[in-house]
């Protein structure tokens, strides 16, 4: 696998056996997923790849398939093959690491038809993501990689943990940010979707979330940073939160989303369903060397900065807490976003301000815009 680092658009068949591999764990990759790349099994029941790491590292996040999220994986597919992630056989004695199954970026990436089994994490900070599409790197300079389209895991399932210490942080599938990251940039992938998949976390006793001190510890499903996100027809059972998940007391609390339909999912034994927990304000936006301001010309309001203005902090869409006294003070939606000389951003405002005013402080709001649950009973013949 490592000799196709530098050739894309390769086609991997698969035949029937186990093939062991030392995946994808940072500088200790053995391989990585490139773009194109398309990795076929003969099917769940005849292939399995298996992870078979030597000389694990403690701290890492192992994955059978992976790649360093400084590139993307246009194209890339992988499908019809179980994963043996082996978590017992590498996390013994003294090493804490998580293993997981597939974790990739790239437009129009899919996992298909992939049964994912002995995950998990002994690393009680570390949180396991078993398939994983990130869906953008907002922190990026380059802007290509931060928004993704079109990106899905479909047919999948997850079933059989592996050996983890209790309270361990486990997420199933994961369409969206790459771990649990507390920033203020964001990304805004376009149509994202998790469909048709069985899950089962092996939580005979499910727990919601403690008011305090940390989230669920098994996530079946999370989607954010998402326009148009679609998770429908997943059969979900024996986990803290079903989902989709975002937000919480301290995990994932960063990710908006735009729009999200979560439709005909049927779950069984779960503490919590959809659980989108999300209405923060985050810190004072830094704007530059000078206090920011407000100057209204008819219904679009300008707050202008200096030059420091960070562009991937805010997008079009995106909503921010201004406080400028009277009448301005509010929530509203960014319109457009402008760096030069003096950066600035625009809004929609109801009142006129003919000179600037002073505006203290700007913050970045994290939110749920529009999202749909529902369940379409099927018809009866009369």
């Amino acid at each position: 696998m490592a000799k196709f680092a530098s050739i894309s658009n390769v086609v991997v068949h698969l035949g029937p056996g186990i093939f062991p591999t030392q995946g994808y764990g940072g500088t200790s990759a053995a391989w990585q997923a490139q773009p194109g790349m398309k990795i076929l099994g003969s099917g769940i029941e005849l292939t399995t790849l298996k992870l078979d790491i030597t000389g694990p590292e403690n701290g890492k996040h192992y994955f059978a398939v992976g790649h360093d999220l400084t590139t993307k994986v246009d194209g890339f597919e992988i499908s019809d093959l179980t994963i043996d992630m082996n978590l017992a056989s590498f996390v013994a004695g003294s090493i804490a690491s998580a293993a997981g199954g597939v974790r990739v970026m790239g437009n129009h990436a899919r996992i298909r038809r992939v049964n994912a089994i002995h995950y998990g994490t002994n690393f009680s900070s570390k949180t396991c993501y078993v398939l994983s599409l990130v869906t953008g790197a907002p922190g990026s300079t380059d802007a290509s990689l931060r928004e993704m389209v079109d990106v899905g895991i479909e047919e999948c399932y997850v079933t059989t943990p592996g050996v983890s210490v209790a309270d361990s942080l486990v997420t199933l599938l994961n369409v969206g940010s790459q771990d649990d990251l507390n920033t203020m940039k964001e990304t805004q992938a376009k149509s994202p979707f998790i469909r048709n998949c069985f899950v089962d976390g092996g939580v005979l006793t499910p727990r919601p979330a403690p008011t305090t001190g940390g989230p669920a510890y098994v996530r079946a499903i999370s989607m954010a940073w998402c326009r148009g996100g679609v998770v429908e027809g997943n059969q979900i059972y024996g986990v803290d939160v079903g989902g989709p998940y975002a937000g919480g007391a301290t995990y994932q609390t960063q990710l908006s989303i735009r729009d999200l339909i979560v439709r005909n999912n049927y779950y069984k034994n779960v503490a919590r369903g959809p659980w989108l927990d999300l209405f923060f304000q985050g810190a004072n936006l830094v704007l530059g060397g000078t206090a920011p301001t407000l100057t209204i010309t008819g219904s679009v309001g300008v707050v202008s900065g200096g030059a420091n203005f960070d562009l991937v902090t805010l997008i079009s869409g995106d909503r921010i807490w201004l406080q400028a006294g009277g009448a301005h003070d509010g929530m509203y939606q960014v319109r457009d976003v402008i760096v030069g000389t003096t950066s600035s951003f625009t809004i929609t405002t109801v009142a006129s301000t003919p000179t600037p005013v002073n505006v203290t402080p700007v913050k970045k709001l994290k939110s749920v815009t529009r999202a749909i649950a529902e369940h379409r009973p099927r018809s009866r013949r009369q």
